[in-house]
């Protein structure tokens, strides 16, 4: 139990380093009990900031990890289960911490796009643990997987926007017309 957070019983067992860690050429990030390049746990998971975005569709998840483009991976209670950040769409993963990671690992290219993240490294460099690389308009939208349509955008300002779209088009059929309010 981290600071009220309902966490996975074996998130221990994955032995993260209390500032968290950065894995697999940077597709990962889990989330530690401590800020340092990363966020805490805890201030990740504040209801006060990039969550506010998302409104009740974060609801009952607590935030362990994320990928490279602000995907998400969440603990319901349940299950962890992976949190598309553009849509907010939930996909059961694994019964315990261990079984998500061992999945994880085994298919990085399905779970974490990394064979794009490593394309994106070696034209750019590494990507710092505070951005997120960011199609230049949504995946969800149809913007094509390719390293030409990415950009690096600080982490928080990324999930307010993806918050902001997923909130908005949450009630929209497939193939539905959308127009965006934002404000600053």
């Amino acid at each position: 139990m981290v600071d009220g957070l309902n966490m996975p019983p074996d998130l221990d067992d994955l032995h993260t380093p209390a500032n968290g860690l950065v894995v697999f050429g940077g597709s990962l990030r889990l989330f530690g009990r401590e800020g340092g390049d990363l966020p805490s746990l805890a201030d990740w998971n504040d209801e006060h900031g990039w969550r506010a975005e998302y409104k009740s569709l974060a609801a009952g998840l607590t935030f362990i990890a994320e990928d490279a483009f602000g995907n998400q991976f969440a603990w319901d209670g349940i299950a962890v289960l992976s949190f598309t950040a553009e849509t907010a769409n939930r996909m059961p993963i694994a019964k315990t911490a261990r079984e998500w990671s061992e999945i994880v690992r085994d298919d990085q290219d399905r779970w974490l796009d990394r064979w794009l993240v490593e394309q994106w490294t070696a034209m750019n460099g590494p990507l710092a643990p505070s951005h997120h690389l960011v199609p230049r308009f949504p995946f969800s939208f149809g913007c094509a997987r390719e390293v030409g349509q990415l950009v690096a955008v600080e982490r928080h300002k990324d999930m307010l926007f993806k918050g902001s779209v997923a909130w908005q088009t949450k009630d929209v059929p497939p193939g539905g017309k959308v127009r965006f309010d934002f404000t600053d």
